[in-house]
């Protein structure tokens, strides 16, 4: 299997706009999506991760009407590795991988753990209910009508007093994919994401979501991004986010 990771730091170019591709070839780009900038456009802004790219290919890159097929989202809020298909065949393909669970996503977020009794890993199950009037989710253990199913593992990295007081570097791998599932079922266990104004806490103002979608893998590929540092919260596990480091902190039992 071939791995792809992005570059150390890419920051002027996110701060340009310019779409931080990390891997391409004739299938398939794996792209980092910035945070706080949605996949597609929505009613709340037409410049998108999407359009980005089109108009890259387009205007720098002199392709006339490229195709860049849309496979999977991230919410908004939430920053790291995209994947978009190159042609309808590829889409194709991608979309049944999806599909048929053939995917393996990985995320980071830093959470609140005040009492420090959060188990060393486990699986969190809740059904979600969503209001799509006011773009909110809500868990619960039980099942009712119209409620999704949502499933994600996690496995506690490291334990930290900080500023911010007492927090924990989890590593996500998702089950399901539902709207704010991560942000929505941690918060619900009483260990609610940093800087989630929506769901968890928010110390500081225009901070971005301490949530990040660090690993993909899919069919030959994978890639993999960790969170830039310029996240107020990644940052105080910032010795802990070297590739290397972090290798070595998930071989740990």
């Amino acid at each position: 299997m071939n791995r792809y990771n992005s570059p150390k730091s890419n920051l002027p170019k996110q701060k340009n706009l310019i779409p931080e591709i990390i891997y391409e070839d004739k299938k398939l780009l794996a792209v980092i999506k910035p945070q706080n900038l949605p996949v597609q456009p929505d009613r709340n802004s037409t410049v998108s991760l999407l359009t980005l790219l089109e108009d890259y290919f387009e205007f720098s890159r002199g392709i006339e009407e490229p195709f860049i097929g849309l496979v999977h989202r991230l919410d908004r809020h939430t920053g790291g590795l995209c994947i978009f298909a190159k042609t309808p065949a590829s889409l194709k393909k991608l979309n049944r991988c999806f599909a048929e669970h053939q995917v393996e996503k990985r995320y980071l977020t830093v959470v609140s753990d005040p009492s420090n009794n959060l188990d060393s890993a486990g699986t969190l199950t809740h059904y979600l209910t969503i209001d799509p009037k006011c773009n909110f989710v809500a868990a619960s253990k039980t099942a009712s009508q119209g409620a999704l199913k949502a499933t994600l593992h996690y496995k506690k990295i490291v334990h930290i007093d900080s500023a911010y007081g007492p927090l924990c570097l989890l590593e996500i791998t998702l089950e399901t994919g539902r709207q704010h599932q991560i942000r929505v079922q941690l918060s619900s266990m009483g260990y609610p994401v940093m800087g989630d104004a929506k769901y968890g806490i928010c110390p500081l103002k225009n901070e971005s979501l301490a949530l990040w979608a660090y690993y993909l893998e899919i069919n030959t590929y994978s890639f993999i991004s960790m969170p830039k540092p310029d996240n107020p919260y990644f940052k105080i596990f910032e010795a802990f986010l070297h590739e290397e480091t972090f290798k070595k902190l998930l071989s740990k039992d």
